[in-house]
């Protein structure tokens, strides 16, 4: 999941009715390696062939990232055994019952323990659903690059929420011009894509 950041680096304590007004009391504090946020997280859906945002779900930052995952998820897949890929973040054994309750099939990666560290087996099939699972990061690094900063320049979770909304879908509109847009050498832009799906024999890949 991606961080959407409130343009307000330090709360001070200062509760006038002034000051009190040019703050989000919404917004929370995270902190994320050695730094530290305010603000909101923006918890998206994608598919993985056309890479469009199918879902999402906001958030105050300090919230885990996979507490709204079942609500952004449909409650029905699309067809049969469809495939639901997230990171380690989400492993449990909560998210798979309810994934598989709803007939998908969890396709998380494994997390290791102190004193039980992943096998080599494990690993193997961490980088398999990962090379499927990494096309969310593609999106979170595309709105950055096309569409700036992540300060949201707005008090309130409502108001969040709908410019968080307002980004995911301009960035759904232009992937979809991405997509439409003929290439110079005749390639569909999903090709590539296309072709790594063919080559592996990963069941992971298959569909």
């Amino acid at each position: 999941m991606n961080f959407v950041f409130f343009g307000c680096k330090k709360f001070d304590g200062c509760f006038d009715s002034g000051c009190v007004a040019q703050k989000d009391l919404d917004a929370e504090w995270a902190k994320k390696g050695n730094d530290t946020f305010y603000g909101y997280k923006n918890h998206a859906m994608s598919d993985d062939e056309f890479k469009f945002i199918r879902g999402y779900g906001v958030t105050g930052a300090a919230s885990h990232d996979s507490e709204p995952y079942p609500d952004v998820m449909p409650e029905k897949p699309a067809f049969d055994d469809q495939e639901a890929y997230a990171d380690s973040a989400y492993s449990g054994k909560k998210i798979e019952t309810k994934l598989k309750e709803r007939g998908y099939k969890p396709m998380i990666c494994e997390k290791g323990f102190r004193n039980h560290p992943l096998t080599e087996e494990q690993k193997a099939s961490n980088r398999e659903k990962s090379r499927v699972r990494c096309r969310i990061e593609h999106i979170f690094g595309s709105q950055k690059m096309r569409m700036g900063n992540e300060i949201l320049r707005s008090i309130g979770f409502a108001r969040a929420r709908f410019w968080i909304g307002m980004r995911n879908l301009m960035y759904n509109m232009s992937r979809l011009v991405s997509l439409k847009r003929p290439k110079k050498n005749g390639r569909h832009p999903n090709e590539s894509w296309e072709r790594r799906k063919k080559r592996s024999k990963s069941p992971a890949l298959a569909k």
